[in-house]
Protein backbone atom coordinates (compact mmCIF):
# COMPACT_ATOMS: atom_id res chain seq x y z
CA UNK A 1 0.00 0.00 0.00
CA UNK A 2 1.27 3.47 -0.63
CA UNK A 3 1.07 6.05 1.98
CA UNK A 4 -0.76 8.94 1.36
CA UNK A 5 0.85 12.18 0.46
CA UNK A 6 2.07 14.38 3.39
CA UNK A 7 1.60 18.51 3.15
CA UNK A 8 4.68 20.31 2.02
CA UNK A 9 6.61 21.01 5.75
CA UNK A 10 8.92 24.48 5.41
CA UNK A 11 12.58 22.81 6.96
CA UNK A 12 16.02 23.84 6.99
CA UNK A 13 16.37 27.86 6.91
CA UNK A 14 13.02 28.84 6.35
CA UNK A 15 11.40 26.47 9.10
CA UNK A 16 8.88 28.06 11.08
CA UNK A 17 8.21 31.17 8.49
CA UNK A 18 4.98 31.50 6.48
CA UNK A 19 4.90 31.74 2.71
CA UNK A 20 5.85 35.16 1.15
CA UNK A 21 3.37 36.74 -0.90
CA UNK A 22 5.83 37.80 -3.31
CA UNK A 23 3.70 40.15 -4.73
CA UNK A 24 2.93 42.48 -1.48
CA UNK A 25 5.97 43.37 0.10
CA UNK A 26 5.65 43.85 4.13
CA UNK A 27 7.75 45.91 6.38
CA UNK A 28 10.96 44.07 8.32
CA UNK A 29 14.09 43.52 8.84
CA UNK A 30 16.05 41.67 6.47
CA UNK A 31 19.71 40.16 5.53
CA UNK A 32 21.02 39.84 2.05
CA UNK A 33 24.64 39.27 0.12
CA UNK A 34 24.73 41.69 -2.38
CA UNK A 35 26.63 39.35 -4.82
CA UNK A 36 28.12 36.11 -4.95
CA UNK A 37 30.83 35.28 -1.81
CA UNK A 38 30.07 38.72 0.07
CA UNK A 39 29.06 38.97 3.50
CA UNK A 40 25.70 39.90 4.39
CA UNK A 41 24.14 42.98 4.93
CA UNK A 42 21.13 44.08 6.65
CA UNK A 43 18.34 45.29 4.80
CA UNK A 44 14.84 47.00 6.28
CA UNK A 45 11.73 47.65 4.38
CA UNK A 46 9.04 50.14 5.52
CA UNK A 47 5.57 52.22 4.13
CA UNK A 48 6.37 55.53 3.64
CA UNK A 49 6.37 58.43 1.84
CA UNK A 50 8.96 58.78 -1.06
CA UNK A 51 11.54 61.23 -0.81
CA UNK A 52 12.42 63.49 -4.01
CA UNK A 53 15.51 63.00 -5.92
CA UNK A 54 16.64 66.46 -5.95
CA UNK A 55 15.92 68.14 -2.83
CA UNK A 56 15.09 65.10 -0.48
CA UNK A 57 12.05 66.23 0.97
CA UNK A 58 8.95 64.41 1.49
CA UNK A 59 6.45 63.78 -1.72
CA UNK A 60 2.79 63.98 -1.22
CA UNK A 61 2.12 61.35 -2.98
CA UNK A 62 0.36 57.98 -1.95
CA UNK A 63 2.39 55.26 0.23
CA UNK A 64 4.82 52.82 -0.68
CA UNK A 65 7.22 50.12 0.05
CA UNK A 66 10.77 51.76 0.36
CA UNK A 67 14.02 49.96 1.19
CA UNK A 68 17.48 50.79 2.79
CA UNK A 69 20.27 48.36 2.14
CA UNK A 70 23.56 48.78 4.03
CA UNK A 71 24.65 52.07 4.08
CA UNK A 72 23.11 52.84 0.56
CA UNK A 73 20.09 55.47 0.45
CA UNK A 74 16.67 54.55 0.56
CA UNK A 75 14.75 54.14 -2.54
CA UNK A 76 11.45 53.30 -3.34
CA UNK A 77 12.87 51.45 -6.54
CA UNK A 78 10.49 48.70 -7.06
CA UNK A 79 13.37 46.55 -8.18
CA UNK A 80 15.67 47.43 -4.77
CA UNK A 81 12.28 46.18 -2.68
CA UNK A 82 11.49 43.19 -4.71
CA UNK A 83 15.12 41.83 -4.07
CA UNK A 84 14.89 42.38 -0.21
CA UNK A 85 11.72 41.17 -0.05
CA UNK A 86 12.15 38.09 -2.70
CA UNK A 87 16.16 37.35 -1.54
CA UNK A 88 16.35 38.33 2.02
CA UNK A 89 16.54 36.19 5.01
CA UNK A 90 14.06 37.85 7.93
CA UNK A 91 16.40 38.97 11.09
CA UNK A 92 14.91 40.72 14.40
CA UNK A 93 15.60 44.66 14.86
CA UNK A 94 18.43 43.83 16.84
CA UNK A 95 20.30 41.58 14.58
CA UNK A 96 19.76 44.62 11.83
CA UNK A 97 21.00 47.10 14.32
CA UNK A 98 24.45 44.74 15.11
CA UNK A 99 24.70 44.23 11.44
CA UNK A 100 24.56 48.15 10.87
CA UNK A 101 26.97 49.14 14.18
CA UNK A 102 29.38 46.27 13.03
CA UNK A 103 29.28 47.64 9.46
CA UNK A 104 30.30 51.26 10.74
CA UNK A 105 32.47 50.08 12.72
CA UNK A 106 34.37 48.41 10.38
CA UNK A 107 34.66 51.41 7.69
CA UNK A 108 35.98 53.82 10.36
CA UNK A 109 38.63 51.14 11.83
CA UNK A 110 39.04 48.44 9.53
CA UNK A 111 38.56 49.06 5.77
CA UNK A 112 39.69 45.79 4.73
CA UNK A 113 37.47 43.81 6.45
CA UNK A 114 34.68 42.14 4.55
CA UNK A 115 31.75 43.91 6.67
CA UNK A 116 33.53 47.29 5.25
CA UNK A 117 32.77 46.05 1.54
CA UNK A 118 29.70 44.54 0.87
CA UNK A 119 29.96 44.76 -2.93
CA UNK A 120 33.56 42.55 -2.45
CA UNK A 121 33.49 38.58 -2.56
CA UNK A 122 35.05 37.31 0.85
CA UNK A 123 39.10 36.02 0.14
CA UNK A 124 40.14 34.17 2.74
CA UNK A 125 43.53 34.23 1.30
CA UNK A 126 43.82 37.71 1.73
CA UNK A 127 42.63 38.04 5.35
CA UNK A 128 44.51 38.35 8.54
CA UNK A 129 44.22 35.89 11.12
CA UNK A 130 41.44 36.48 13.40
CA UNK A 131 43.71 36.30 16.44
Amino acid sequence: MIPARQPYKASGRYAGEAAREVDSPRAGYFRLRLRKGAPYVPARIWIGLPRDPLTGELLDRSYRPIVQIANFPATDDPEEVARVWHHGETIDPATFAYMRSRAEWARLHDPEAPAANPLRPVDLSTMRPPF
